[in-house]
């Protein structure tokens, strides 16, 4: 009887060989609805402050209005404070699967095609999962924004070595999406969600003033500039939305009014998106920050004790608040 044609070191190679491409293959073909208006950054070293665990920033607050210098006079200087501190989990997503080494052998002459076959369903289907798996949690950040008491299972940004004070909530201590924000240079808040705002003509022209208006300061309470960029709902808001933007006349006017909204943002229509009636704007400063490996790795090794081979996926993603200021809700659940 003769022994197998192909060595272990190939069947290696073909899993990883075929992983890898399918992995790539497939991440592509499939929609992400996050990078459109959040920030996306690596989960490795440079892009974030501890890697692969998560991502810590503090900010230092200055009154940042420049005063006017007479010649010869002193500059004047700024008393500095320190403000609020954002944090993120990144978390580790994986799986597995076995091929035992007899059946590979079974296989002979079709050793490569059986075990590529077997890979590229794997890898392919665990790719699918993994991008409904980020658009899902990203959905559900959003959607669950405006809980009053918060959810730890999505917002907590605690990882190893650094707690996160208000694991239920955002940085600031009350939820993603609230009326009572605060900023750290002063005693005023401010709000970032209303109910009872059904997408319309109107409740989007208050949402808009509210971002570049109401909530345009900065954390001493300074005068800054927020410029709106998306509008995201979803699929039962999908026609609603387009008509307030894209429509030339006002939607729903008697006398022919110009629509002064035409165009004003993007329209984004997110399906993982639960609340039929919820509605997000977004600002270009995209203060959602979202952690994200990308596409799957792909790793093998062999068991002898078990005489199998393995191929494994893993992804790294994680998401959180930088600032309430980038991103309005309207019509979402508190409780």
């Amino acid at each position: 009887m003769s022994g197998p044609t192909f060595s272990g070191t190939q069947v290696s190679s073909w899993i990883v060989d075929t992983g890898v491409r399918v992995a790539a293959e497939a991440y592509a073909a499939q929609p992400l609805y996050y990078p459109a208006v959040a920030e996306v950054v690596g989960v490795g070293p440079g892009a974030v402050s501890h890697p692969f665990k998560g991502d810590k920033s503090t900010t230092i607050v200055a009154d940042s209005t420049l005063r006017e210098r007479p010649d010869g006079a002193e500059i004047e200087g700024a008393t500095a404070i320190e403000g609020f501190a954002p944090q993120g989990k990144i978390r580790q997503f994986s799986r597995k699967l076995g091929i035992p080494e007899r059946d590979v052998l079974a296989a002979g002459a079709n050793a490569q095609n059986f075990v590529g076959s077997i890979v590229a369903e794997f890898v392919r289907q665990q790719t699918r999962g993994w991008i409904n798996l980020k658009n899902l949690r990203f959905a559900q950040f959003l959607t669950n924004g405006a809980k009053t008491a918060g959810d730890a299972a999505i917002y907590d940004g605690s990882y190893p070595g650094f707690a996160d004070p208000h694991p239920a909530l955002a940085y600031d201590g009350v939820s993603v999406f609230n009326a009572a924000h605060k900023i750290a240079g002063g005693s005023a808040t401010y709000a970032n969600h209303a109910t009872g705002a059904a997408l319309s003509a109107g409740t989007l022209d208050s949402a808009l003033t509210a971002m570049t208006a109401t909530n345009a300061v900065d954390e001493t309470g300074s005068r800054i500039s927020i410029m709106p960029m998306s509008l995201m709902v979803p699929p039962a808001l999908r026609s609603t939305a387009r008509q307030l933007l894209n429509s030339e006349l006002l939607p729903g006017g008697a006398q022919n009014d110009i629509n002064p909204n035409r165009g004003e943002v993007d329209v984004i229509v997110n399906p993982f998106l639960t609340d039929a009636d919820g509605w997000f704007l977004f600002s270009q400063d995209r203060t959602v920050r979202v952690m994200d490996s990308g596409e799957l790795s792909v790793g093998e090794w062999f068991d002898p004790s078990t005489k199998t081979y393995y191929v494994a996926v893993e992804g790294h993603f994680g998401l959180y608040l930088r600032d309430w200021r980038g991103v309005l809700a309207r019509n979402l659940a508190t409780s």
